[in-house]
């Protein structure tokens, strides 16, 4: 399952990236090598988010059956919420997580994912699990986009700032 995250600048981020676009190809060619970087950073950072505060918004408390079941299994009870043996989250982090980055024009198109098929269960509920999203809600994208948009733009900053400088 990946989930799409499109990415356009604002007025003022927009002129840096035309800025770093229109510079020779070495400039963008540098830019683009960072890019993968910055993004797979600001991901980690957001998916070791999300489990460490188990989820935003808050995931619901677990069940009582699934607290004994956890407790037979040697697991503690309550906490930490989907994450046993460590392999769902690392499912979101393995090498490869930036499944696409398309630059150009005026935005990025990101899509993620995991090939764990318990991520749609999880994320959009069962009649017997409730949600407990992973992927960027519609109320918490918006704050990750702006946090991926900064690194972005002070990357581009950086690198037009080192070109004209240079």
């Amino acid at each position: 399952m990946q989930f799409t995250i499109s990415w356009r600048p604002s007025a003022s981020s927009r002129g840096a990236f035309h800025r770093v676009l229109a510079q020779p190809g070495q400039a963008v060619a540098s830019f683009a090598a960072k890019a993968p970087d910055i993004i797979t950073r600001n991901y980690t950072e957001y998916i070791e988010a999300v489990f460490d505060t188990e989820g935003q918004p808050p995931w619901a408390p677990l069940a009582p059956f699934t607290m004994m079941d956890r407790r037979r299994l040697g697991f503690p009870p309550e906490h930490p919420i989907l994450f046993r043996t460590g392999s769902f989250k690392a499912s979101f982090l393995a090498h490869g997580i930036v499944n696409h980055i398309n630059l150009g024009g005026h935005s990025f198109m990101l899509r993620f994912g995991t090939d764990d098929p318990r991520f749609l269960k999880h994320q959009e509920g069962t009649m017997f699990v409730p949600a407990r999203p992973i992927a960027p809600t519609s109320s918490y994208r918006e704050a990750f986009c702006t946090a991926l948009g900064k690194s972005l733009v002070y990357a581009l900053d950086a690198q037009v700032q080192a070109n004209w400088s240079g």
